[in-house]
């Protein structure tokens, strides 16, 4: 797998170029932007999201965790949740509970430590109206994009986003 070096070995340039090339930031004459260009094409380079997850704190990713993904009700939701998360930059995780509440409070710990950047909890109503997630992973501090229980009413407030809500912030 190629580097940033690499490409910017191949071109003849520094790796802060490489960086303005492919961030099309800074002035770049049009013979170093095809040269660069070439060199990245030529080696295959791809940006390591990894590296910019680290440096933007942001993952542009948010997870979908229902309760049963082989119900038509669920497919419809995730396939609006993926098409708006799209719309907007951002990756979708699916996550399927089996209607287990160890495995909902499982998976929102697994994706807490894996820092999406946000939550969509569709699920059943628990015999409280509440759910248990919210207390039991300690995510207080954590942006929820919001949680949706059919026909509950469901004390878990969820943070609005505004950026994944209104079609203006596109």
């Amino acid at each position: 797998m190629s580097t940033l070096n690499d490409v910017a070995r191949v071109a003849g340039v520094s790796t802060m170029t490489v960086s303005r090339v492919i961030n099309d930031s800074g002035y770049i004459s049009q013979e170093t932007r095809a040269r660069v260009n070439r060199a990245i094409a030529e080696l295959g380079y791809m940006p390591n999201v990894l590296a910019r997850q680290l440096r933007s704190k942001r993952t542009k990713t948010l997870a979908l965790v229902v309760t049963d993904i082989a119900n038509p009700f669920f497919t419809t939701i995730a396939r609006g949740v993926e098409d708006a998360a799209r719309a907007r930059g951002y990756a979708v995780m699916f996550c399927n509970t089996d209607e287990s509440e160890a495995e909902e409070i499982e998976y929102v710990r697994v994706l807490i430590q894996r820092r999406v950047d946000g939550v969509l909890l569709v699920r059943r109503p628990t015999r409280a109206g509440r759910s248990s997630c919210c207390a039991s992973t300690r995510c207080r501090s954590w942006s929820w994009i919001g949680t949706f229980a059919p026909r509950s009413s469901m004390r878990c407030s969820p943070t609005p986003r505004p950026e994944l809500t209104s079609p203006s912030a596109t």
